[in-house]
């Protein structure tokens, strides 16, 4: 059987603008993760608690906590006043100042955020940041390759009957965020999908139908790998999706995002300052697991020939 799609007739592969040249820090959650990765630095250099570092500062260990983490947008007044704990000097403080400001900056999603989870609103900055992005997704199509129709099924079992208005805000977030991904998309994009994705998550035939040409017409798009894992190959992970994102210099760390049924969590690499939490033990874990699951995914044409049997299944 010919390759779906061969001769180009079908649907028109997408040519891209690859991101070149952008300063990660420019990025709001980008910006609150660097000067977070920053704080904490300065704070575990001096072999200070965080109890101990905001001593006198007049906040408390969760603000510095959420602070050291990127969960918020930060105040210059903390900020500041770390940066007078830390012993500072005044052009280094500056730049942490500056840091704060773009933190701080609207976003485009903001308008989308009352149904919207926190920790996904930060990984959308993120994922808009990184130069190079690989996720693995065990349960649905990943958000950015995922049609209208599909995307309102899936978030439609989310909300009451009554709650139509946050099911518009959420799926009008998602292909805004699917049609910037595709319009500027990192330099490599590598996506695993789990073969349980294929199945029929959805019960509308023609839907799944669109998805799965969707798909491959997705795998034919340039700078985006996609693979398909078998339902043999699969490990079992404890979370819904994982995903590594790298940086340009001057960004945040490399970091593994973790995706569950209701929350999510970072994983930073380890900078090389002794005393964090995890000192990127759980990081070094986690990129195992994704590049342990890479080497027990199909090859292109393997993944190829599962989605065009899903096509077939669905037509």
């Amino acid at each position: 059987m010919p390759t779906l799609f061969e001769n180009g007739d079908h649907l028109a592969r997408v040519i891209p603008h690859r991101r070149a040249g952008a300063d990660p820090a420019n990025n709001p959650p980008a910006a609150a993760l660097i000067l977070g990765c920053r704080l904490k630095a300065l704070r575990e250099s001096l072999g200070l608690t965080q109890t101990a570092a905001v001593r006198n500062t007049g906040f408390s260990n969760s603000t510095l906590s959420r602070l050291e983490r990127g969960e918020s947008p930060p105040e210059e007044i903390d900020v500041r006043a770390l940066a007078r704990r830390y012993n500072m000097v005044a052009h280094e403080e500056a730049q942490l100042m500056q840091l704060a400001a773009q933190a701080r900056r609207p976003v485009w999603w903001s308008r989308y955020l009352e149904p919207t989870a926190g920790y996904l609103t930060t990984f959308i900055g993120l994922e808009e940041a990184a130069r190079r992005i690989d996720t693995y997704e065990a349960l649905v199509v990943p958000g950015v390759l995922q049609t209208e129709a599909y995307a309102r099924d899936m978030i439609e079992r989310h909300f009451l009957s009554s709650e139509q208005d946050k099911v518009e805000l959420a799926v009008g977030l998602r292909m805004e965020r699917k049609r910037r991904f595709l319009d500027s998309p990192p330099e490599l994009a590598s996506i695993l999908i789990s073969e349980f994705v294929l199945q029929p998550l959805v019960e509308d035939k023609s839907v799944m139908a669109g998805q799965m040409l969707h798909l491959h017409a997705m795998a034919l798009t340039p700078g985006i790998k996609l693979r398909v894992v078998p339902m043999a190959r699969i490990i079992g992970l404890q979370m819904a999706s994982i995903t590594h994102l790298e940086f340009d210099a001057g960004g945040p760390p490399p970091m593994i995002y973790l995706e569950g049924y209701e929350s999510a969590d970072y994983r930073p690499k380890a900078t090389g300052v002794a005393g964090g939490r995890n000192n990127g033990a759980d990081y070094e874990r986690h990129l195992q697991l994704l590049v342990k699951m890479k080497a027990r995914a199909a090859t292109r044409f393997q993944s190829m020939r599962l989605i065009e049997n899903a096509v077939e299944r669905y037509s």
